[in-house]
């Protein structure tokens, strides 16, 4: 008889775990035993599931560290590339665990494979409800009060109280709620160097935390001596980078203000976290005005990159007598102006074509990264 099952694709997500001990926040792996690694279903280690009290530090870990039963899964790289805000848990990806539900149920059964306990057959019976004395039993009045929880409700906390005994922090230290985030603190960016923004880029198949200052008049500066992008792969690194304020690129504005500080809030807002790596996969993908917008939006940026870097086979890609820079002066243009003719000019484009000139551009400008952690 053929299975029901329905394949679930691998997917590395942050939750949250609310437990009698508090909030937790950790990875887990939907779809894990249809991967084809060894990889399990949660971030821990054996017997062991590393929580953490807060998005960020979650984050801070997972950008720093690989040994755990998620670094052998092929989707872990992509993990690392994350941006902070991508580590907190989507509403659906939360489970209250201090009280029943089926979405509970369904987390907590995958929580004790992953600890290795015997998962409850039967959710609904009380391994111990042969030991309670019946009403009226030998003709005394039974001992129990009428508020006695019912057999599932005991399974429950016996399997909550499992898991709950077996998170903690990597370093065995416990990763309780009162630990203390030092972004409560932080300052923002624009209020210590008014005009400076956090960028963060996926370039080349890696994560770049960096700064950035659009200027009218002068430009757009980047942090580093022009032909260099000085960048960190964590908000941590690049804060860290500011604190000891002893590169010469911090010597003059706009970064001047940022010298020494330890207290900065340098995670980027939403629209400077830019995937360059997911945005060229767009160019061989159909494409409707909102994809096409995308690109066109970070063209800016793709240039006065070049620019900075002094990549002039950057600049000259996207001249306009060149196939990529027709693609997105002519073909993208169209289609987020509603051209009739746009869509079909699109299935004569070559995609290779486009793909590899946008890859060519992007190894360019991984190649003049300056990693500051």
């Amino acid at each position: 008889m053929a299975s029901d099952r329905r394949l679930t694709l691998p997917e590395i997500v942050p939750i949250e775990l609310a437990l009698p001990s508090g909030s937790w926040f950790t990875l887990y792996q939907r779809g894990w035993d249809d991967a084809d690694d060894d990889s399990l279903a949660f971030l821990g280690g054996d017997d062991q599931v590393y929580g953490f009290a807060t998005p960020e530090d979650l984050c801070g870990y997972a950008i720093d560290h690989q040994d755990h039963h998620l670094g052998l899964s092929p989707l872990w790289r992509d993990v690392r590339r994350r941006s902070r805000a991508a580590f907190t848990p989507r509403p659906d990806d939360r489970y209250d665990l201090t009280s029943q539900s089926s979405a509970g149920q369904r987390i907590l059964v995958e929580l004790l494979e992953f600890l290795r306990v015997e998962v409850p057959q039967n959710w609904n019976h009380d391994p111990l409800a042969g030991l309670y004395p019946r009403t009226g039993e030998l003709g005394l009045p039974t001992l129990i009060p009428a508020a006695t929880p019912t057999p599932s409700l005991r399974v429950w906390q016996w399997a909550v109280e499992e898991v709950d005994g077996r998170i903690e922090s990597p370093g065995g230290a416990p990763a309780g709620p009162s630990a203390v985030s030092s972004l409560v603190t932080a300052v923002p960016l624009e209020e210590v160097a008014p005009g400076v923004e956090s960028l963060w880029l996926g370039v080349a198949d890696a994560g770049a935390y960096t700064l950035l200052h659009r200027d009218i008049e002068a430009g757009w500066l980047f942090l580093g001596p022009p032909g260099t992008l000085a960048a960190a792969g964590s908000t941590a690194g690049l804060v860290d980078f500011l604190s000891r304020g002893e590169d010469p690129a911090l010597a003059e504005p706009p970064w001047l203000g940022l010298r020494g500080r330890t207290d900065l809030d340098v995670e980027p807002y939403e629209d400077n976290v830019i995937d360059l790596d997911q945005l060229g996969l767009l160019l061989g993908a159909p494409l409707d005005r909102a994809a096409a917008a995308a690109l066109l939006d970070v063209r800016p940026l793709v240039q006065e990159l070049g620019g900075w870097l002094d990549l002039d086979d950057v600049l000259r890609t996207f001249d306009e007598d060149q196939p990529l820079g027709r693609f997105f002066v002519r073909d993208l243009l169209d289609i987020v102006g509603g051209s009739p003719g746009a869509l079909s000019r699109l299935e004569e484009r070559d995609v290779d074509l486009l793909t590899e000139s946008w890859t060519a551009c992007m190894t360019s400008i991984a190649g003049r990264i300056r990693w500051l952690d």
